[in-house]
């Protein structure tokens, strides 16, 4: 070999060391930071790469590691949809790409076994119109040797934002790697108008009685997806939390089964709320006043009946909570309230308790969250496995 050529070789090896390392600092943040990402600059100082060579080395993806490692994912400022937005203005990702497929994208850059499923290595039914109008997508991964599978439903938070789409890669490959088929799907948001004349569009409770809908549509096409119709469990963040936790306390028909599929029943087996509200009665009218009147119409009435405490008896699903100790959007007392009242009633519940977590699984002052966001998504999973999906 000339000298020449050895010198090129050996930068070429130094450089595919450097990316190495990189890239195993990114994936060892993600398992201790969770959910969002670190920032481009912590991952940078845990390979010990100034950041002007981190670009250099991953040449084309400069844009998208930009975008995506500044990018807080999940939180209320930046849900992931709007990060996808950012990514494609900043021209990292195809116009066309649909959401779900950009956040996969987002993770697999980092950790390329993150994704590696895409999608779960089976079938994937996106875009599946279901009661009002709505969409639905249908995740049945192929490897699982369980048939028929349990079913996991996500609700995205928001209630005035949010997609099935914000459905975190981490929950959807956890539960598939366990043998569930995993539901994502949107329900009517509450739209406000310019008009003070007119009230806004889709007020509660069209968001309970759409996700119960969509529970009674997946129960009649249980054969089409091949989910056993008796282990259908939910889970989802904030609002998604919530309008989990009313499906399980409400049971198979109730006052907000309306629409299609009357007759099928839509209990779910178990339910993980994740920092939910639960007692919005002279709470919201207060810490969230445009929700009170863009989502509930300005009325307490529909406070009180949007609110999980209300609804909680003996005999209810199991529900486990999720809540940070830092959160200031729905605070520790309303996760506290829901387990003291399911508890008092016999219940079977659990809170965990999050350190250093805000709201929407964001870390504060720096510190990673306690347990982590994978300690967190494993929980879930048992939880479903221990309450039903196994039996």
């Amino acid at each position: 070999m000339v000298p020449g050529q050895a010198g090129n070789s050996r930068r070429q090896a130094k450089a595919r060391a450097t990316r190495r390392r990189v890239i195993e600092a990114a994936e060892r943040l993600f398992t201790e930071y969770g959910y969002p990402a670190p920032t481009i600059d912590a991952i940078a100082g845990a390979a010990d790469v100034p950041l002007p060579t981190l670009y250099r080395l991953f040449g084309v993806k400069r844009a998208l590691l930009a975008a995506v490692l500044d990018t807080t994912f999940g939180g209320d400022d930046q849900p992931i949809a709007f990060a996808v937005a950012a990514l494609q203005a900043r021209g990292a990702l195809d116009p066309g790409l649909g959401s779900s497929e950009a956040a996969g994208m987002v993770y697999a850059l980092l950790s390329p076994d993150v994704h590696r499923l895409s999608p779960l290595n089976g079938t994937a039914y996106r875009d599946v119109t279901y009661c009002n109008s709505q969409t639905l997508d249908v995740y049945v991964p192929g490897s699982a040797a369980t048939r028929p599978l349990p079913l996991a439903i996500f609700v995205h938070g928001g209630g005035m934002t949010g997609d099935k789409a914000d459905l975190p890669p981490a929950f959807l490959n956890a539960l598939a790697r366990a043998g569930f088929a995993v539901a994502s799907l949107n329900y009517r948001l509450a739209v406000p108008t310019l008009n003070y004349r007119l009230a806004p569009s889709n007020q509660f409770p069209a968001q309970i009685e759409d996700l119960k809908c969509g529970i009674r549509y997946l129960r009649a096409h249980a054969q089409t997806y091949d989910i056993n119709p008796a282990k259908i469990f939910a889970f989802g963040p904030s609002f998604g939390g919530q309008l989990a936790t009313l499906a399980a306390l409400t049971g198979g028909h109730s006052k907000f089964d309306v629409g299609p599929y009357a007759t099928t029943s839509s209990a779910i087996a178990a339910a993980v709320d994740m920092f939910g509200p639960s007692d919005l009665s002279g709470w919201a009218e207060q810490a969230h006043p445009q929700d009170f009147h863009i989502i509930y119409g300005g009325s307490r009435a529909n406070l009180a009946l949007a609110s999980p405490v209300r609804y909680v008896k003996a005999n209810a699903p199991p529900i486990l909570i999720i809540q940070g100790t830092a959160d200031t959007t729905v605070p520790e007392s309303q996760s506290a309230a829901l387990y003291g009242k399911l508890s008092a009633a016999g219940d079977q519940t659990q809170l965990i308790l999050v350190q250093n977590m805000g709201h929407m699984f964001a870390q504060v002052d720096y510190v990673p969250i306690y347990p982590s966001f994978t300690q967190i998504t494993a929980d879930m999973v048992n939880w479903f496995k221990q309450h039903g999906a196994e039996s």
